[in-house]
This record gives structure tokens, C-alpha cells and sequence, in this order.
């Protein structure tokens, strides 16, 4: 599974004296890479290059019209500017994805396949604070084949789980709908 998403955006540049610079931006799979152009057919190597690991994504209001703010860990926000509020949104969704889909690259999958084996666990799911949200995480459990019991603690933002089913499968379908999945430790 590959996760693409690539134009032009204009980032903001500069300490003292700040200017819009537009580049040719790619966020592949959980890396965010900057161009000075398009290189397509140019073996060019990125000018500016992020892990979007724990990276987060929010429009902000910059006096320029179409801004978001991608926040790295250790590092000063990075601002960027969309042609338009459609494609603001896009660039914002595809971020967020990035962000999730490296959470996902780093999650070890091997054992979470068998739906033969019965498994007592705890998840732990980030984004589960409004009520639409738990009603997405009770619909999704509801659906997963082999789940026996299960208790949701919204305070906590914790999962109880037993049964026989594919864990991978409902890491997956969770985090599907923008929800951020870690095996609790206790």
C-alpha cells in the first residue's frame, strides 16, 4: 500500500524577513519532501525532507489565505499555503494520513493475524473524544467477527477486548477512520 499525494504549495521561509516560496511538495507513504520544482523526469534530490512521525497538521491564519501548519517533533512549525480551501483540505487529509500510516509502518503486525487465537488485550485509541467518535469505534467493533466481550472507558480513551479475531484487521479498520491505535501496556 503506497500513500501519495504531491503539488504545488507556497512555504513560508526566512527568520527575520519572511517570504512565500512556492515548491513542488510530495508527502509519500510517512516522509514529506520538498522541491524547488516538479521532478518529474529530473532525478533531482529534495531541497527539505520530514518523517511524519508524530507529526500534526492545523489551518492557520498567516494574513495569506490557505495556510496550515505541519508541527515535527523538536523543530519550529513549518507554514504552507494551498491554491485553494479545497486543496488545503486535501494537502491536510493526505498529511494526517502520513502521520497514521507511519504509526501503522512501525506497528509490529506478525502476531496480530490469527483469528484462531484467543486474545485478551487493551488498546489504547487516540482521537476517541466525542461522542461521534466512540459511536465509530462501537460500530467497528460491532462488525469485527470474534469479538466476545469488550468494554470502551472514554475518560481513559481505552479498549478492553476479548475474543477470537484479527487484530490486524481492526487496527486497521480503526485507524481507516482517522484514529490513532496502540496496544495499552499496563
Amino acid at each position: 500500500m503506497e500513500l501519495k499525494h504531491e503539488g504545488y504549495l507556497y512555504i513560508e521561509e526566512g527568520s527575520m524577513f519572511t517570504t512565500w516560496n512556492k515548491k513542488y511538495v510530495i508527502v509519500k507513504n510517512s516522509s514529506l519532501l520538498v522541491y524547488k520544482k516538479d521532478p518529474e523526469g529530473v532525478s533531482l534530490a529534495p531541497t527539505d525532507q520530514y518523517s511524519m512521525e508524530n507529526a500534526t497538521v492545523v489551518p492557520v491564519d498567516k494574513n495569506r489565505d490557505f495556510c496550515f501548519s505541519i508541527s515535527f517533533p523538536n523543530s519550529k512549525p513549518k507554514h504552507f499555503s494551498a491554491e485553494s480551501e479545497s486543496d488545503m483540505l486535501m494537502w491536510i487529509n493526505a498529511i494526517t494520513k502520513s502521520s497514521v500510516f507511519h504509526h501503522a509502518m512501525s506497528i509490529d503486525t506478525s502476531r496480530y493475524d490469527y483469528e484462531d487465537y484467543e486474545r485478551e488485550i487493551t488498546l489504547e485509541i487516540k482521537g476517541m473524544d466525542c461522542v461521534h467518535c466512540v459511536q465509530i469505534v462501537e460500530d467497528i467493533l460491532s462488525e469485527t467477527e470474534g469479538i466476545e466481550n469488550r468494554h470502551i472507558d472514554v475518560e481513559v480513551g481505552l479498549v478492553f477486548l476479548k475474543g477470537k479475531f484479527s487484530l490486524l484487521i481492526l487496527m486497521n479498520n480503526l485507524e481507516r477512520e482517522g484514529l490513532l491505535v496502540y496496544e495499552h501496556n499496563n
